[in-house]
Parts: structure tokens; sequence; C-alpha cells
């Protein structure tokens, strides 16, 4: 049996999708997996997001990790343990970091 096909769908601010129209991320990926074959020969990779921008839709990208046809797998930025490290980038992911 071959390796399944994969689908990757990989940018920073991947929560903050469709917002302008809308729409937000858990409704794009749910859709995505509604086409994806049930025979699992496609599966989708959700790569990087940022904490700020995920923490809104947290339950809902949780439940389409779950899908059969989607990695379990997500890759969350994270700069530095360091607080001087990050009160010096100024990051604006450092709030929640600290959390």
């Amino acid at each position: 049996m071959s390796p399944p096909a994969m689908a990757s769908l990989t940018f920073a601010s991947a929560p903050i999708t469709g917002h302008n129209i809308g729409s937000n991320l858990p409704l794009l990926l749910n859709a995505i997996v509604a086409e994806l074959p049930s025979d699992r020969s496609t599966m989708l990779l959700i790569g990087m997001t940022n904490p700020p921008f995920i923490l809104e839709y947290l339950q809902d990208i949780a439940e389409v990790l779950r899908h059969p046809s989607v990695y379990s797998f997500l890759h969350v930025i994270v700069q530095s343990g360091s607080d001087s490290v990050l009160d010096t980038l100024h990051d604006e992911c450092w709030h929640c970091i600290r959390q």
C-alpha cells in the first residue's frame, strides 16, 4: 500500500483567515476535511500558527485534528522561554506564553 497523499495548509496567520469575509479558520478547515476521501488516501497537515490567534478557536481546531484524515500535529510558534528576551523582542505572543 502506498503512503497517503498529503495536503499541507501552512501560514503563520492561519487562525485569522476569513475574518475579513465573515468566516474563520475552523469553517475553512471543516470545508476542506469534508472534501477529503474517506479512505485516508489524502491526509491534511495543518502547519504553523501564533498563540494569540489560535486561542479563540482551540476547541474547534482540536476537533478538526481528531478527524481520521487530519494529522494530529500543530506547530505553535514559541520564540523564547526567557522573559527578558521576550521583553526585548516586544513580541505580541509573549503575553500568551507567560500565561
